[in-house]
This record gives structure tokens, sequence and C-alpha cells, in this order.
């Protein structure tokens, strides 16, 4: 079996992890949380100061976590001073943006302490509030369920309808709207936009003629689900 630098190539049908090594799948931490707004940042920060204080399982992090304990309450500070009675003060949010840089360098830095001292060991990493995954391990993101709930109204012109549906939980990237004219075929539905909510607005259509829609929602990987119950409106 080919295994990661043996000289197969990406896209040539071997599997991701097919021979990966044991250290190779270590679990890792997910790093989603850099992104979230601040407020939760540190909300989470405290939990996971919590949890890895005096937690001998996760090695020696006494220095990583001490730092991880100041820059979680340093930006909890400037985040409340840039957004408290001061919030026009540019220099105070200034300060904060800083201090939410040093937070993540901070938070990857106790992360990778931990995961080099566990080796991994999902298990032991799981005593922390941090979500974890294992490269190679898991199987694709499932299929995006087909859309339902779809309706078609009036749009602000004569010219205009707007198809809206049912969002989906957990929302897909994007949903792609299609149309054709009456009569229905749906070998004659054709891609006529793209919406990130679940409602569009097609312009430009004729005052008195009915249209039919459908709506595909397409996940991560670019995975479509089946085209929703179609259904018409007439403009005008």
């Amino acid at each position: 079996m080919a295994t990661y630098g043996s000289g197969a190539k990406y896209g040539s049908g071997v599997k991701y992890g097919a021979g990966v090594t044991r250290k190779a799948r270590m679990s890792k931490f997910k790093r989603d949380l850099k992104n979230d707004p601040i407020p939760d940042k540190t909300t989470r920060g405290d939990q996971i100061i919590t949890a890895s204080t005096g937690n001998a399982a996760l090695g020696t992090i006494a220095t990583e976590l001490a730092d991880f304990v100041t820059k979680n309450g340093k930006l909890l500070t400037d985040y409340n001073l840039a957004n408290g009675s001061q919030a026009q003060t540019t220099h105070l949010v200034g300060v904060q943006n800083d201090s939410n840089g040093e937070w993540d360098v901070s938070y990857e830095n106790l992360l990778v302490a931990i995961e080099k001292n566990t080796h991994g060991a999902k298990a032991i990493m799981d005593t922390t509030t941090v979500p974890t995954f294992e490269p190679g391990v898991h199987g694709p993101a499932p299929t995006p369920t087909k859309p339902t709930g779809l309706t078609v109204s009036r749009g602000d012109t004569t010219t205009a309808l707007n198809p809206n549906w049912n969002g989906q939980n957990p929302h897909p990237r994007v949903f792609i709207i299609r149309m054709c004219e009456e009569p229905y075929l749906l070998s004659k539905m054709q891609q006529v936009g793209t919406s990130t909510a679940s409602d569009y607005v097609k312009e430009g259509l004729t005052s008195g003629t009915k249209y039919w829609f459908d709506v595909i929602a397409v996940g991560s990987g670019g995975r479509q689900s089946p085209p929703s119950d179609p259904i018409s409106g007439t403009a005008g």
C-alpha cells in the first residue's frame, strides 16, 4: 500500500491517511477557536485554563499555560476597554487588536505543547475543553440534505420573483438556484444564481410569464444535495 512520501501523487486514488504512521495520525486540537469573536475566545480560554491547570496527563506545560493565562486576561481587559464608554478611542481598539493577535500566538503555543507531550492521545487531550480531530481517520463530510419548503413570491418589481426555502443545520456553504420557463422539464432547469442565505431574488423576468424554480445545497468538498421539489411563480 502506498504511504505518504512513497511517490503516490495527490489525486491518484490513494486515500489520505492510508499508510500513515501512528505519529502522523496523532490527534490535534481544532484551531477554529482563534476565529471566534473575542468574548467567546476568552470564555473558552478560561475553560481551557481550568481544565489544563493541574492536569498531569498533559505533561509539562507550565510555561505555555502561564503565558496563556496572562494573554487571556489581557485580551478580556482590552476588549472591555475598547467596547465600553471609550469605544470611540482609536488607540484602545488598536490595543485590543494587538492583544487579539498575541492571544492567538499564545493559544497555539499551548496547544502545540499539549499535543507534543501527549503524543496525540485523544483520550488524554479530551480532558480539556478543546475539540480534537485525527487527520486521516474521519471520513468525508456528509452530503447536504435536500432543501425543503421552497416557495416563490413576487419581487419588488413586476419583473422579479423571490424564491425562499428552509435553511439547514449545519448550514451548507452555498445554495444553487435553478430556473426554467413554463412548461416545466427537469432537463430545462439551468442555474441562474447562488445564495449563502435561504432566499434569492431573480430579476429581469417577463411580466405575466410562469417560471419554475428548484434549489440545490452545496456542502464541504463541493458535495451537492438532490434538488428540492420544483415550484412555480408568475412574474408581474
